[in-house]
C-alpha cells in the first residue's frame, strides 16, 4: 500500500499552489522526517508552522515539543523546498498542512 499527501503550503500568507509533483515531494519529505521523531508512529495529519526560526508541530492532533536538533533540521528541510517554489521570495513565516491518505 502506497501513500499519497494532500498538501497545502503557504509562505507569509500566500497560498502557495503545488503541483502534484510538488505536493507528493514536500508531503512524503516531511513525513519521512517526522515519522523518526521519538513518540510518533505513523503520522496520518502533519501541522507545522514556522516563525522566524521556531516550529510548531501537530502530528495526529498532539503537539510535539521539538528539541533543537530536530527543530532545526526540518526547519532546514522545509524552507530550503520551500524557497525553490515558484511565488516563494524570502520566507518570514510558513505554514503546512499534511493529510496522509493510504492508496490501495
Amino acid at each position: 500500500m502506497k501513500d499519497s499527501y494532500q498538501t497545502r503550503l503557504w509562505v507569509n500568507g500566500k497560498d502557495i499552489d503545488l503541483h502534484p509533483f510538488a505536493e507528493e515531494f514536500v508531503g512524503g519529505t516531511v513525513t519521512g522526517g517526522v515519522r523518526t521523531l521519538k513518540g510518533v508512529d505513523a503520522p496520518r495529519t502533519v501541522e507545522l508552522r514556522v516563525t522566524g526560526k521556531a516550529v510548531d508541530m501537530v502530528v495526529n492532533g498532539r503537539k510535539l515539543e521539538l528539541t533543537q536538533f530536530p527543530n532545526d533540521i526540518i526547519l532546514s528541510t522545509v524552507t530550503a523546498v520551500a524557497s525553490c517554489l515558484k511565488g516563494v521570495d524570502t520566507i518570514e513565516t510558513l505554514q503546512l498542512d499534511i493529510k496522509v491518505v493510504q492508496q490501495t
